[in-house]
């Protein structure tokens, strides 16, 4: 079976790199459309799209795979978008293994060619086959999962000064940051697909639990992957003072000098990278980061039971595959 999700995972993620392609094609200013281009066309797995398709396949067949990539290919454009957006908040230098739009480009042209990406991704869920009042449902439902990513962004950074951060504070600025994305592909390529609103807010849940899973593995990720696998610096969480829910189980559990020390470093952008392999240690040391991992897999085997409505067969085994993929990819 993880051979057979990993086919599908490669033949839907050409499909979608196919398809984001194309969706970038348009335009006339040069500088603008380079810059549009700059990061969706570096690579990545293209998840969002890919479970669009995936839900799409497992109701409505390969047709349904079909009819669910105009919104996939929404997301994944509005995804990249906030990536823009992100690495000029959070002045990260390197994106994919590349410069960022900012630092190849400038900030203007980084903020436009977000701006661009966000607009083109509203275009292209109008594709989506059907009714006039279906397109009109993946409209407001994609507008508003915009709204609400912004709510997280600002929580987000907003938590990086506050003074204290609950574990709750963290999970639902995740919900909102991350998992509406994948709750949104679900919920769209379920209904693009043709699925009852019943069954597609099923799925909906499926992927919200399936994208918070995916954000505590990818805070894990920033601390223990290799940078050059990664794309990007290793240990930014750290120094920008993220207070990620193994931070938040750090400060709760550690004690005495070692608090101390890792007050000392945590949230400093001039920390060395060996005092950014020390706070893993801490982190390792208390249990941090085995507790987080369990977190990750308890989301998972939530969203396995929001499944039950999807007749049984391939593309629901995949579904289910998707959540060890997601909670394997820092272990």
């Amino acid at each position: 079976m993880a051979a057979d999700l990993d086919a599908t995972l490669e033949r839907y993620a050409k499909i979608a790199d196919a398809a984001v392609d194309r969706a970038l094609r348009i335009g006339e200013q040069k500088t603008l459309k380079e810059a549009m281009r700059w990061i969706p066309m570096a690579g990545g797995k293209r998840l969002r799209p890919v479970l669009a398709m995936m839900v799409g396949e497992a109701v409505g067949g390969a047709a349904g795979a079909k009819r669910a990539l105009p919104l996939g290919t929404t997301l994944e454009l509005i995804h990249n978008f906030t990536l823009v957006h992100d690495d000029i908040m959070d002045r990260s230098p390197m994106r994919r293994n590349l410069q960022t739009v900012h630092i190849k480009w400038d900030e203007a042209t980084a903020i436009n060619a977000g701006d661009a990406l966000f607009a083109r991704g509203f275009e292209v869920v109008l594709e989506t086959p059907g009714t006039p009042a279906l397109k009109a449902e993946l409209v407001g439902e994609v507008a508003r999962m915009v709204r609400r990513i912004a709510e997280g962004q600002q929580w987000d950074m907003e938590f990086e000064k506050a003074p204290a951060i609950t574990r709750k504070d963290y999970l639902k600025m995740i919900e909102r940051k991350t998992a509406l994305m994948f709750a949104t592909a679900s919920y769209g390529g379920a209904r693009a697909a043709g699925a009852p609103v019943k069954l597609a807010r099923d799925l909906e849940e499926y992927g919200r639990l399936l994208g918070i899973a995916f954000q505590i593995q990818d805070d894990l990720l920033d601390l223990s992957a290799d940078a050059s696998k990664l794309g990007k610096p290793i240990g930014k969480d750290l120094r920008n003072g993220k207070r990620t829910v193994m931070v938040i189980d750090a400060l709760e559990t550690l004690q005495g000098d070692q608090i101390a020390r890792f007050q000392s470093i945590f949230g400093r952008q001039d920390a060395s990278d060996s005092e950014i392999r020390e706070l893993f240690g801490l982190l390792e040391e208390c249990g941090a980061l085995s507790r987080a991992a369990k977190l990750a897999d308890s989301y998972g085997a939530k969203a396995v039971g929001r499944l039950k409505g999807v007749k049984k067969g391939a593309p629901r085994e995949r579904l289910e595959g998707m959540l060890r993929f997601v909670t394997a990819r820092a272990k």
